[in-house]
C-alpha cells in the first residue's frame, strides 16, 4: 500500500487510496465518475474537502494497522485550514489516488536459446 502525505497546520497527515477508501468515495459521490464531475464543477471545494477527509482517515487507519507513526484522527475539516483554491490541494487528492493505483511489474526474460520440445 502506498501512502502520500499532506501538511495541515504544520502536521503531516497520511493519505491512502485503499479499496475501502475507494468504496467510501463511491458511496459518498454515487460513483467515482461522479466524484470526478464534482471536482470539475464550478464549486469543487466541498468535494475536495470530503475526498481529503476520507483519504486521510484511511491513511491514518492504515498507519495504525501497519504500526507506522501518525497523527491522531482529524477533529476538523481539511477545508478549515487549507486554501482550497490552491492547486496543491487538488494535486494532493490525485497524488493519493494515483499512488494507490500504481503497480510495479517485474519482467523476467525467458531463455531465448532454449529449444522447443
Amino acid at each position: 500500500m502506498r501512502i502520500s502525505y499532506i501538511e495541515l497546520v504544520g502536521t503531516k497527515y497520511p493519505m491512502c487510496f485503499s479499496n475501502s477508501a475507494s468504496d467510501e468515495l463511491a458511496d459518498e459521490f454515487g460513483s467515482l465518475d461522479k466524484m470526478r464531475e464534482a471536482m470539475s464543477s464550478s464549486n469543487p471545494f466541498k468535494a475536495i474537502n470530503k475526498m481529503l477527509k476520507i483519504l486521510i482517515e484511511h491513511g491514518i487507519k492504515y498507519c495504525e494497522l501497519a504500526k507506522i507513526d501518525c497523527p491522531a484522527s482529524l477533529d476538523f475539516e481539511p477545508g478549515e485550514v487549507l486554501d482550497m483554491t490552491d492547486p496543491e490541494s487538488i494535486t494532493a487528492v490525485f497524488s493519493a489516488i494515483n499512488s494507490g493505483t500504481e503497480r510495479t511489474v517485474e519482467v523476467v526474460e525467458k531463455n531465448a536459446t532454449a529449444k522447443p520440445e
